[in-house]
């Protein structure tokens, strides 16, 4: 879900980042005249800033994901706790019901 949304984010920036490489090469090769020394810092200035944010959303990609993780193991554990806990008490019930069989056995006999 989250998870998802942040790959895809940080695939488009990464897509917009090569673009903007691109168009700093496709500059260099047109060569220099009035403006183009300008928009090549511009377009460097943008990968750059791009190429931050990208690192930055897969930062938190992978934190979404280590404390998705977590939830998961906390809740499998609360889980097998529970289900533990539902087996000593089915255990119980079956022992104490085992000894209600027994004492009705001694009484049907005493009663014989």
């Amino acid at each position: 879900d989250l998870a998802i949304q942040v790959a895809r984010l940080s695939e488009l920036v990464a897509g917009q980042e090569a673009q903007l490489s691109e168009k700093v090469v496709q500059a260099h090769r047109d060569g220099a005249g009035g403006g183009v020394g300008q928009a090549l810092e511009q377009l460097e200035h943008e990968r750059r800033a791009m190429g931050e944010f990208r690192k930055k959303v897969d930062t938190q990609l992978h934190d979404v994901l280590r404390k998705q993780r977590e939830a998961t193991s906390e809740l499998s554990r609360e889980v097998q706790a529970q289900l533990d806990d539902l087996r000593r008490r089915q255990e119980a019930h079956d022992a104490a019901a085992g000894g209600r069989e027994a004492l009705d056995d001694v009484a049907r006999a005493c009663d014989a």
